[in-house]
Parts: C-alpha cells; structure tokens; sequence
C-alpha cells in the first residue's frame, strides 16, 4: 500500500523562461538530496531522519511521500542501480529505499563503533566505511569484501565498483578487492573529500590548502598533480575534462589539457560569483559542460564551464541551499533547503544546451 502524502508541491515560475519549477515547504530541514537510479523517483533527505521521494512522471508530480528511517538527520543520499536510493543516517544505519518509500537495512552497526560514517554506490554496489574498516556490499546488505584496521576520513566508490577510494590522515588507499594489486597508497595532505571522474581513469581528493589529483594508466601507475586553489567542494564534469570547486566568493574551475596520461591543467578559472554571497552546492550537469551552483541566500545559477556564461534559474530566497542533484537524463534538478526542497525541470531547454 502507497505511503500517505506527507506534503502537495506548489508549481511556481522559476526565474528564466522555458524552467518548470515545483516546490516543497515540508517544515524540516533538508540535508541531502538524490534520484532513484531510473530517474523515475526524487529523494530528500532531512534532520528528522526522514527520506521523502517524489514519483516524477505520475499523474500527480506534486505528491511527496515518505516517513522517518533514521535515529538522527540523514546524511547522506546516493542513487540505487535502478529504482531505489540508499541513505546514510547518524544512527550509522544505511538503508536501501524503493520507490513506494520502502525501505531495507543495507548496513547496520555490527558492533560498538561501527556506526557507518560513510556511504558510496556505484554499478549495484556499495561501499561502507566506518571507524574501524570498509565493506563492500552488494544492493541487499550481502558482504563481499572487507577491508579492517584503518582510519575513514573520505570515501569514494570508483563508477564500475572495482576501486575504493579511502581517505586516512595523510593519504589515500586505493582497495581494489578483486585485483592482484588489492592495495596501493597514495599520499597527499589529510583528506577532506574525494571524488573520481565519470570514467573511473581520474581521482580527485580535497584537503584543507590543496586539491590532489591522480590520472590512473593501468597496472598501478598513475601521474599526480596538486591544483593550485582552495575549494570546499569538489565535482567533475561528465568529460572528466574541468574539475569545480567553490572558492570563497564563486567557484573555481580547472581545466586539463585532454593528453591520454596527463595531468596538465590551466589556472584555475573564477566561474558565478555573487556579491555577498556564498556557494553552498554544487553539481555538475551529467552530459552537458553546464554546472548547477547554489548560493547560501537561495539563489541557484547554471554556469558554462567553457564560456564562463551563467544563467540564473532561481532569484535569493533567504533560506540555504545544502544539496543539488541532476536527474540520470540531466533534465531535472532537485535542490535540498533549509526551509524548502524543489525541483527544477529543464526539458524545454535541453535541446538548447551545448
């Protein structure tokens, strides 16, 4: 039986012509957002523990639905390999919720301590870190593989599940479950964050000054570079060739040189200030050279990453933006509030888009 709706969106005009908008004022705040892996579902996630999906090509693309799934504010979302979302909640609970709002036990702490504290998924999979090792499970909780006795600070989970990015204090541990070179390390400043190109062939790790940069070339090689520029926040474009971080005013975009087995990048260009204001998300288009940033005063802009051009879509709204997400087609956008969620849709613009 279908959930009841927990709140009815209101259509409104979005700020730039041909940009559908529907928004939801849901009385808690959002902390994450995603989309199901077929697209066909919105995920937010919010401070109550609760995980709230929207069903986008219904009847009725206004009804939300959901319930309280987690002992704590939800953290973090990440797509399913059809349709479902996993979550990440500070109960150290990750669960696995389909498109009825149903949801499974991907990972429960198996002990004292062992509260997860990071979540990725790519390819079916996902990876779990807590504060004692890493486990790689499959889309119903099945473990394949672990990996115990290191300290989690960042997890990235490569796009064919084969490679698993671990953040430790002052470097990166590749694990690689099924290879013969099932470990090799990388070193770099503590790390904040870590982020691999659509491709799986680069890995980027943020860290309190710097921003790292591996291009891998099979066998265990790789060519490493350190971007000049401090970002907060870290993602690539679907090429793989800019890499965006938001600076202290607007957002720095790194250019590579497009060499196979290079690592040569531009000075990092200065792309969608905004006087006064902060960027508080950020998301790279999934096929297109566009990214969509969000401001700390509500504000949302699509940015180009070739020209620098920006269009915004959304005027300040005085509440924060805290998470964007591109639907798997890249014609919706789903924006997570303090005060708010929406989604954007972009259908009748995308064949314009370069």
């Amino acid at each position: 039986m279908a959930l009841p709706a927990l709140a009815l969106g209101r259509p409104e005009t979005a700020n730039a012509p041909g940009v559908g908008l529907t928004r939801w004022q849901v009385g808690s705040a959002a902390t994450a957002t995603a989309f199901t892996g077929d697209g066909e579902h919105a995920a937010f996630g919010f401070v109550d523990g609760s995980v709230r999906l929207v069903m986008l090509n219904s009847y009725d693309t206004r009804r939300m639905i959901g319930e309280p799934i987690h002992n704590g504010a939800v953290r973090m979302l990440t797509p399913g390999d059809g349709g479902e979302v996993a979550s990440l909640g500070a109960d150290g609970r990750a669960v696995m919720i389909d498109g009825g709002g149903f949801a499974a036990e991907l990972y429960e702490p198996r002990a004292e301590g062992q509260g997860a504290l990071a979540l990725d998924g790519a390819a079916g999979r996902f990876a779990v870190a807590t504060s004692t090792g890493t486990w790689l499970l499959d889309a119903t909780g099945r473990e394949i593989a672990q990996f115990q006795g290191h300290t989690v600070s960042a997890l990235a989970l490569s796009p064919d599940a084969q490679t698993i990015a671990i953040g430790e204090v002052n470097s990166v541990l590749l694990w690689r479950p099924r290879s013969y070179l099932s470990t090799q390390r990388l070193y770099c400043s503590a790390v904040h964050d870590l982020i691999w190109s659509t491709d799986g062939s680069r890995l980027a790790a943020r860290s309190e000054a710097t921003t790292t940069c591996w291009q891998f070339a099979g066998q265990g090689n790789f060519v490493e570079m350190t971007l000049l520029g401090r970002a907060a926040r870290l993602s690539w474009s679907n090429s793989g060739k800019y890499l965006i971080g938001n600076g202290e005013t607007g957002l720095l975009c790194w250019q590579s040189d497009d060499k196979p087995n290079s690592l040569c990048w531009k000075a990092p260009a200065r792309l969608a200030p905004m006087s006064g204001s902060q960027v508080s998300a950020l998301a790279c288009h999934p096929y297109h050279a566009l990214v969509a940033v969000a401001y700390d005063n509500g504000g949302v802009l699509l940015a180009e990453l070739r020209d620098g051009g920006g269009r915004m879509v959304r005027h300040a709204s005085g509440t924060t933006t805290r998470a964007l997400a591109w639907s798997p087609d890249g014609t919706r956008l789903a924006a997570a509030g303090e005060k708010d969620v929406a989604i954007f849709d972009f259908r009748e613009l995308e064949e314009g888009w370069s």
